[in-house]
């Protein structure tokens, strides 16, 4: 039987005291600013801007209101790999994911080809006519496909660049980026594409999807992910989207050398790379992750730079602040993903943090140790393994997204050991995938931890806890 989620009982009387009309949103409700804000690329040109509008404070509260009605009503409809724009999930969950299932694949000695797709303003071409198809077939009644109507229809936005403003325009399609309710839309809109290609590998965050096929012969793999493209090109075009093969990023992963291929996707030839960028990391067909980390240490030394030349004109809490805020924190997106980097790699990022500790205590004589000891800080890989730990008693505790349950299993044993709370370790046979998946090494620095810090009550905790255990102990490549 049909469920049905009736929205009108937020009593629209009690909020507007009047008569709830056909139009149940009032104009001025419908009114707001819009801001380009730049993207990348070419600052000259127009494309490159994302328009985010600026609704009303009350706007946001109605807004509000109804985004935690439906998507209470959404939580069991969304599927698990849907990532973006829901509680508990972040892009290091989404990437996590994704490369666990790679990893897993080239263990085994497949070769996976995957295509990133681009969609050319996803969410301002979305038709309002389809949402509300889309929102009745998951079983909304037809007071809240009105009240969402109206909440779509007849917005009228103004463009405003510094203190100039363009004229009033009727927006006709799409959902209002910068609002409330608009991700919420734009995810149930994008959910029945993960349902169309269910049996394809697939991993999703907002408008970024990255499909993938896998085998072990080369030609089965392009066959495969050209048939899974054409497939999400009809998806795409049935629902009004606009796919852009020309930026859509090729890469091959598993085989004994680069490879140089190309894709035929929807008439359009698009040529393989060593290199693709997704949700702000290079992910390389090695997986080693150097290029990303040289990325992101070029930009902390320029922090830590900056931070030297400053050094005597500010007094330590100052540095302190500046060092935690810019230069650490550069260190801080994703860090489980790409912490198993190259050890030149590590040895720079160990470099970056010395030099900036050289700056804030003005201090060229100590040691790299001496110098975390003297502010009681910790190397960056020691604080990623801490990052990793706490993914993982997430995950064993289910405070983690679904697609990052059931990762690991606890093992048992008949003895009576020092340490009862392990992990087993799973089944590798490379030393470049399988000892580096997040599956493995989790496993290995969990079981390394006492009882006392794995068995917390809870997640803070268990982060408290972790926070003041200095002992960590990491058998990788990096430290070894």
């Amino acid at each position: 039987m049909k469920e049905y989620v009736d929205l009108y009982s937020l009593t629209f009387n009690d909020i507007f005291n009047n008569s709830v009309n056909d139009d149940i949103f009032p104009s001025n409700m419908k009114l707001s600013d819009v801001t380009p804000i730049f993207k990348k690329d070419d600052s000259t040109s127009k494309v490159n801007y994302r328009p985010v509008i600026t609704p009303s404070a009350f706007s946001k509260v109605f807004e509000r209101i109804l985004a935690n009605q439906i998507s209470n009503f959404m939580m069991d409809k969304f599927s698990p790999f849907l990532c973006g724009f829901r509680k508990g999930y972040n892009t290091q969950h989404a990437l996590i994911r994704l490369l666990e299932n790679w990893r897993e694949l080239l263990d085994k000695g497949e070769i996976i080809g995957t295509v990133l797709c681009d969609l050319s303003k996803a969410f301002d071409t979305l038709p309002h006519d389809l949402i509300i198809a889309k929102l009745e077939a998951y079983g909304f009644g037809p007071k809240s496909l009105k009240m969402i109507h109206s909440f779509l229809s007849d917005k009228q936005k103004m463009c405003k660049i510094g203190s100039h403003y363009s004229s009033w325009q009727t927006v006709l399609t799409g959902v209002p980026q910068g609002s409330v309710l608009g991700p919420l839309l734009f995810n149930i809109f994008i959910n029945d594409l993960l349902l169309f290609i269910i049996k394809s590998g697939i991993c999703n965050w907002a408008d970024d999807n990255t499909i993938y096929s896998h085998h072990r012969n080369l030609n089965n793999v392009v066959g495969d992910l050209e048939n899974k493209m054409t497939k999400a090109i009809i998806w795409f075009q049935i629902n009004c989207l606009a796919p852009n093969p020309v930026k859509f990023q090729l890469m091959f992963l598993g085989t004994r050398k680069k490879i140089d291929l190309c894709l035929d996707i929807n008439g359009v030839i698009s040529r393989s790379t060593s290199l693709i960028i997704l949700l702000g990391l290079y992910i390389d067909w090695k997986l080693n992750f150097n290029k990303h980390v040289n990325s992101i240490c070029n930009k902390a030394k320029k922090k830590a730079g900056a931070l030297m030349r400053l050094r005597k004109d500010l007094d330590p809490s100052q540095k302190l602040i500046l060092y935690n805020s810019f230069v650490i924190s550069s260190f801080g997106y994703c860090p489980v993903v790409w912490m198993y980097c190259g050890k030149s790699s590590n040895n720079n990022i160990n470099r970056i943090q010395k030099r900036a500790l050289r700056a804030l205590y003005n201090d060229f004589t100590f040691s790299y140790d001496e110098l975390l000891k003297k502010g009681n800080h910790e190397r960056i890989h020691i604080t990623n393994t801490k990052s990793l730990l706490i993914e993982v008693y997430k995950s064993l505790h289910n405070e983690s997204p679904s697609i990052m349950c059931n990762m690991f299993a606890r093992k048992t044993s008949n003895y009576n050991l020092r340490t009862n709370d392990l992990l087993k370790l799973p089944s590798t046979s490379t030393l470049t995938y399988g000892l580096n998946s997040f599956t493995y090494r989790g496993s290995i620095s969990w079981n390394q931890i006492p009882d006392s810090i794995k068995k917390s009550e809870n997640l803070s905790s268990f982060k408290n806890k972790l926070k003041i255990f200095s002992n960590i102990t990491c058998n990788c490549k990096i430290c070894f």
